[in-house]
This record gives C-alpha cells, sequence and structure tokens, in this order.
C-alpha cells in the first residue's frame, strides 16, 4: 500500500442529489472508539484502503470537528526520483477554527486559527493537479512566506484501486468551511444511510491521532461519549447505545454547564427515554445558542416521541431552517405530517427525503402507507417494490405491500410475500 496525493479531474454533482455516482460517499467505517469516517471512492470500488476518507472527531476542547489527511503544499522535495511535500500531518475543520497538525515535517508549520482570521472562502482548485483546499488567512502565519495555505489530500491507493473523480470530497470539504453545521448534519445523515444499507467497512486507510495538547483526542468528560451514543442509537444498535449514555451523564456531572454540557445531557437522556429531562437541557442549550442545530432536532425528536406535534413541528421547521440539507428533519416533519393525515405535506417531506438521499428506505415506506390510507393502491405498491428491489431481505416492505395485495384481491400474492417473509425470518433467527 502506498499514500499518494491525488490530482483534481471535472466538478461531480453532490451526494445529495445523484446517491452512489464515482466519487460520492461510498462507505462509513468505524474505529475503536465508535468514531465514524466516510469513504469517498469510485462506486464499483471494493478494495477498503481506496479513496478518500473524512474523519468526525472531537477536538481537546470538546468541539466537534471533521478530519482530513493532508500535505502541505508550499514547496516540492525531490525524493527518489520524485516528489513530496516537506510536511504532513491533518487539517482539523470545526465550528471556531481552522487546525493544521504536523505529523512529519517541519512542526513549526501547524497553526491553530480562529475563523475570524480567514480572509475568505477557500477555493479547492488551487491548482490544476492537486485536490484540495487552500485556506486564505487575514495574516501571514510566522511560519510562512504566504497567508495562502493549500493542502492536497490524501487518497490511501492500492495497485487494484482506480483513481476517480474527488470533486465531490473537495466540495465536501470546502462546504465543512464555509457551513460547518450543514456539513456536520449531512456527514452524520450519510453515516447513518450508508449504516442503514450496510455498506459498514472495518478497515481504516488513516487512524486519527491519538491523545496530545494540541490534538483530537478522546475527552475527559462526557460530551464525546454523549454524542457517540447518539450516532450509534440512531444506528439501531440500542442497548450499546443506553450504556454510552448512562457513561455519558455520570462523566457529564463532573464537567462545566456551558452550551456543550447541555447539549450533552439533552442527547443522553433522549437516547435513554427520558424526554423530559431531555427536553430541560435542550431548553438550556437553545437557550445559550438559538441556532444550535443539534439541541433544536434533539428536542424536536423527544416532542416527536411524546406525541406533543406542534411543538415537534416547530422545532423541525427550525431545523430544516438552520440546515436545509438535514434529511432527518424532513423525514420526521413528514411521519408528524402523516400522523396528522396532512398527506400532502407528508409526501412532499418525504419527496424532499428521497432527493437528498434516495438510498433511504423510511420515505418509500411512509409514501406507500399515505398511498394505502388515500385508496392508491398501485402507488403503495410501487413504493414497497422500490425498497424491496433496494434491499431484498426488507421485511416491513413485504409484509405491508402483501396487506395491499390482500385489499385489492389477488391472494397469491399477498401469499407470495408472506411466505418470503417467514423466509427472512428464518434467516434472521439462524445464529
Amino acid at each position: 500500500m502506498i499514500t499518494v496525493s491525488c490530482a483534481l479531474l471535472i466538478l461531480a454533482t453532490p451526494h445529495t442529489t445523484r446517491a452512489q455516482k464515482n466519487g460520492d460517499p461510498q462507505a462509513v467505517i468505524f474505529d475503536a472508539q465508535d468514531r465514524p469516517t466516510l469513504r469517498f471512492s469510485d462506486k464499483d470500488e471494493k478494495l477498503p484502503r481506496c479513496g478518500f476518507f473524512l474523519s468526525y472527531t472531537l477536538m481537546e476542547n470538546q468541539e466537534e470537528a471533521l478530519a482530513v489527511k493532508v500535505d502541505h503544499v508550499h514547496r516540492r522535495v525531490q525524493i527518489w526520483g520524485g516528489t513530496s511535500f516537506p510536511e504532513r500531518g491533518w487539517l482539523y475543520i470545526t465550528p471556531s477554527r481552522v487546525v493544521f497538525t504536523v505529523d512529519e515535517g517541519d512542526k513549526s508549520h501547524s497553526f491553530d486559527v480562529p475563523r475570524t482570521d480567514l480572509k475568505d472562502k477557500p477555493g479547492t482548485r488551487f491548482r490544476n493537479d492537486f485536490a484540495g483546499v487552500q485556506i486564505n488567512l487575514k495574516e501571514r502565519l510566522e511560519a510562512s512566506d504566504s497567508r495562502e495555505q493549500k493542502f492536497a489530500f490524501l487518497i490511501t491507493q492500492e495497485k487494484k484501486c482506480d483513481l476517480y473523480d474527488p470533486s465531490r470530497f473537495n466540495k465536501f470539504v470546502e462546504r465543512a468551511v464555509n457551513d460547518f453545521t450543514g456539513a456536520m448534519a449531512e456527514f452524520k445523515q450519510i453515516a447513518a444511510s450508508l449504516k442503514e444499507a450496510g455498506q459498514i467497512r472495518k478497515e481504516r486507510a488513516f487512524a486519527l491521532p491519538t491523545a496530545a495538547a494540541s490534538q483530537p483526542a478522546v475527552p475527559a468528560d462526557g460530551v464525546y461519549t454523549a454524542m457517540i451514543s447518539r450516532i450509534i442509537f440512531a444506528m439501531g444498535r440500542t442497548e450499546e447505545a443506553k450504556a454510552k449514555a448512562e457513561e455519558a451523564l455520570r462523566l457529564l456531572a463532573s464537567r462545566k454547564n456551558d452550551l456543550e454540557f447541555y447539549w450533552a445531557k439533552a442527547e443522553a437522556n433522549y437516547v435513554l427515554g427520558n424526554y423530559d429531562v431531555s427536553i430541560a437541557n435542550a431548553d438550556k442549550a437553545i437557550e445559550l445558542n438559538p441556532e444550535h442545530l443539534g439541541a433544536r432536532q434533539c428536542r424536536a425528536m423527544c416532542y416527536l416521541h411524546k406525541r406533543d406535534y406542534e411543538l415537534a413541528l416547530a422545532d423541525f421547521d427550525k431545523v430544516i431552517q438552520i440546515g436545509p440539507r438535514y434529511a432527518d428533519a424532513y423525514y420526521n416533519r413528514g411521519i408528524i405530517y402523516y400522523y396528522k393525515r396532512d398527506y400532502d405535506r407528508a409526501i412532499a417531506d418525504f419527496d424532499k427525503v428521497t432527493e437528498l438521499n434516495p438510498k433511504a428506505t423510511g420515505p418509500y415506506i411512509y409514501r406507500g402507507l399515505v398511498h394505502f390510507d388515500k385508496g392508491d393502491d398501485n402507488r403503495a405498491i410501487a413504493e414497497y417494490s422500490e425498497v424491496i428491489r433496494q434491499y431484498p431481505d426488507y421485511i416491513m416492505a413485504y409484509q405491508n405491500r402483501a396487506k395491499v395485495y390482500e385489499r385489492m384481491g389477488d391472494k397469491a400474492k399477498a401469499q407470495a410475500d408472506l411466505d418470503q417473509v417467514v423466509q427472512l425470518e428464518k434467516q434472521k433467527a439462524k445464529p
């Protein structure tokens, strides 16, 4: 295996409008601390080490961050007849700052700058031959002769890897610098969707650094643990998530009462089903930052579970205003509209989720329920059949389609679906 900087090709359309195209996120990877990494690669590439990798972590001050392995592009070094760059390290993007830490090379070129020190938005085509990002600063750094800090993204490559269009990755990282809240929401949504589709890899091409004073670390309190509990809860690992949430609450007892504290307590209590306690903590987080997408989403989910639909709708509306590409908010708002029998609005929200993430199964199931309730059996059949086409072992789709066939009087097809349910349940029960 070798690690190289990758060439920049042409622009690609976003993942949210064209799922599973070359250069899109194709798999999610979890490390020993359950930190997720998205692998952007060719859609037909089976080798787990091929592609670009974008990782979730927390900084030492408990800020969420997206991390990518980079080369610092300010001069070339000739090595064994080829070229390389003098520094290799990690670029961290957080809500408040941009950080570069050097693992190999001149560590004086590391920096940690607040967003207020950025001159303008980053560009991803700082050269025609590199996939990367250029961070433009207001002032020249002490160790640099330029305000322009250029980084080439790294691709971990085996001989069988095919290079692909990396511009989707470029645009995602650029968006993280410009709109961290939206990018982080999309990152989590994609990770959950890939897990739902079974696209999980066990290998990691790059391991995030271990604890260090100026680098991400497993934190001493429960914020990190609470966030992880929420992520794995969304993935269906309920008992593991609850154990993490309980651990988070124990750790949070010794932490100062700031924004992250209240948000973390809200998330942990949501996982544990303590909805009133979660709402109370989310209230305090939102008082400190009314635009906090995570706290709003958490509170909305609590209201949804409590069937306080009007309050939930108000929060989901605000979440969508803050993060208009956050598919989960449209999906859950659509569920509320379905419960309220506001079918047109429900369909509109489920259609939006499918636009953002065509691989998500939930919208097809709920659209099928809407059409069934409205008596449009053929459209209900079409929705369930699409789920089965994408995921042939999805039991609920067969069960729901059987009900439609039964109402249509097609007993043979209804029985065929119910027989398939029995077979799938037997397979699922096997050790």
